[in-house]
């Protein structure tokens, strides 16, 4: 059991790693703030709310073929004091397709229903729903048959639509870009 605890918290990591390789945390001069920026939780099958978790750590399960049925995302301190500053985010749910975004730690995806996300889309945004170009965030999600998808930035999908297939687990990063 320690053995896989090790071996995941190592993909994670280098999963993190290849996330934000893009030119982000590879530039030399420090232009990036890896702060941990936001809190995220899911609700999973079985477990219920799993509690909050912070950037760049797993959300969920892997292995034990739970689904995700809801989460949150909210922005930590001192980035709540930013009143243009907003996490939003939409899922995309079994049998009721997209979902409408929220915004700010609200719960996309349903609770009671025993229904599976199957995909998300994450950006920063302003108070008019503009993306922030001062700001990015990259996730990846574990989808059933599936494993570890590649990874998504600033609203792009990432899951499966119309495949049915459950999403598991998810890692979102976000960082300031100075």
């Amino acid at each position: 059991m320690k053995k896989t605890l090790k071996k995941l918290t190592l993909f994670m990591a280098i999963a993190l790693t290849l996330i934000f390789s893009n030119g982000l945390v590879a530039k030399a001069e420090g232009d990036y703030d890896l702060d941990p920026i936001i809190e995220i939780q899911a609700h999973v099958q079985d477990r219920g709310w799993m509690g909050w978790q912070h950037n760049g750590v797993m959300v969920g399960t892997t292995g034990q073929g739970l689904r995700m049925e809801a989460i949150q995302i909210r922005l930590k301190a001192p980035y709540t004091n930013d009143k243009n500053l907003h996490i939003q985010y939409r899922v995309h749910v079994q049998n009721k397709g997209w979902m409408p975004w929220v915004k700010d730690g609200g719960t996309a995806g349903t609770v009671g229903e025993a229904l599976r996300i199957e995909a998300i889309q994450i950006k920063v945004v302003d108070n008019n729903g503009n993306l922030r170009s001062d700001y990015r965030v990259g996730y990846y999600a574990h989808v059933q048959n599936i494993g570890w998808t590649g990874s998504g930035y600033d609203g792009q999908t990432v899951g499966t639509v119309g495949q049915e297939l459950r999403m598991e687990a998810i890692c979102i990063g976000v960082e300031k870009i100075k």
